[in-house]
């Protein structure tokens, strides 16, 4: 039987690249920039024109070699760009190449596993903090533990006072891996947490937050409450968990801008056909908190293993752009907006050739967010 050992890398270090990115304002009607960290070369800097044929709308503008080995994450902070890297561990290098300095860490947390956890293909051997997350209001930090089956919560208050405040503990075998975020009130967010190996997407309400920019937090609003509302699947309608046997393992979540859907992408490894983003319509102000989130249906993602897809910055999320890692392709899908699914293919970029040790191909995707001046502005 075919299987597509989804790789983990206990034995990678990581650190980070800075890289400092023009200031782009353009037209919502021009192009459109894209970042994309390709394991296999680097940095790359796509434009997409949606006027052009989908075998043309997407054009490599540049290549940055200097981001380290197998680049793995990409995330935007203003005028600046980051990378996360890999190296074997151990290492003394702190940060790769790009143009920009980090400075020593302030404070360094070390993570352990007391038991190792049911999951298959060694994914729960020992703890893997998946990704580090802040909220909207920026006073609090999420660490998804897949290996542990915990979410670590920290209050930051600057970087010399950061205290741990609470570890969400999961069932077994659900494997936490990427959390978004929409914020409902002054004081209350919604948390989505996909987790990879129990394939479900889980709804949460952080009560407590402080979500009013205007004024500084005072001390009592340090106080946070978290609760579970939903759990729902990302393969079909329900709350179904999958068992941790790596058939499926979900990796992404994201919402619309007007946080009306929700999309998870799925990556099947038993097969290498096309893996597929789920879609979920959003009910937050409803009394039923089991059906905030509704299964609608899937969409294609048109390649294998999308490990990673963003959704464009503009008011009505025009774009999802997908990166498949196997197959070794960008994908740029169109959107309705009324309806949440995609309407086909706009841009379609290939890599190279099937991948499937998982070591070349696109493992992020990110949206130049300076090209639409109009939402921006209107933001």
């Amino acid at each position: 039987m075919l299987a597509i050992h989804i790789c983990n890398f206990f034995t990678f270090y990581s650190f980070i690249a800075v890289y400092a990115l023009p200031a782009v304002c353009m037209p919502a009607s021009s192009l459109h920039i894209l970042y994309v960290a390709l394991q296999s070369r680097g940095i790359l800097t796509l434009s997409f024109d949606p006027s052009k044929s989908v075998q043309t709308s997407l054009e490599i503008l540049d290549t940055n070699t200097d981001a380290g080995f197998m680049p793995g994450w990409l995330t935007d902070g203003g005028d600046k760009l980051y990378s996360i890297s890999r190296t074997h561990f151990p290492t003394n290098a702190s940060a790769s190449g790009g143009n920009g300095i980090i400075g020593e860490a302030s404070y360094l947390f070390k993570y352990n596993l007391s038991h190792p956890g049911p999951g298959t293909n060694g994914s729960q051997i020992q703890s893997n903090p998946h990704e580090a997350i802040f909220d909207p209001s920026g006073q609090y930090m999420f660490v998804n533990d897949r290996g542990a089956d915990l979410i670590y919560v920290y209050h930051v208050d600057g970087p010399d006072n950061v205290i741990r405040i609470s570890t969400v503990v999961m069932p077994p075998g659900t494997g936490p891996r990427h959390t978004t975020f929409r914020v409902f009130n002054s004081t209350r967010t919604f948390m989505y947490l996909v987790s990879e190996l129990d394939n479900t997407v889980r709804v949460f309400t952080l009560d407590g937050v402080f979500n009013n920019r205007d004024r500084e937090p005072t001390a009592h609003q340090a106080s946070l409450n978290i609760m579970l509302r939903q759990t729902a699947s990302t393969l079909a309608p329900g709350s179904s968990r999958t068992l941790p046997n790596d058939t499926f393992l979900a990796s992404e979540v994201a919402l619309s801008n007007d946080g009306k859907f929700a999309y998870v992408s799925n990556r099947a490894t038993k097969t290498l056909a096309s893996d597929t983003l789920s879609i979920y319509s959003v009910h937050p102000n409803i009394g039923n908190d089991s059906a905030h989130l509704v299964y609608l249906g899937q969409n294609n993602t048109y390649g294998k293993v999308p490990r990673h897809f963003s959704v464009s910055p503009d008011a009505e999320t025009r774009y999802v752009a997908v990166a498949n890692e196997v197959s070794q392709n960008l994908v740029i899908l169109e959107r309705d907006p009324a309806t949440g699914f995609m309407t086909g293919i706009k841009g379609i970029i290939s890599f190279g050739t099937f991948d499937v040790t998982q070591n070349l191909g696109p493992a992020a995707v990110i949206w130049d967010r300076g090209y639409d001046c109009e939402s921006e502005w209107a933001g």
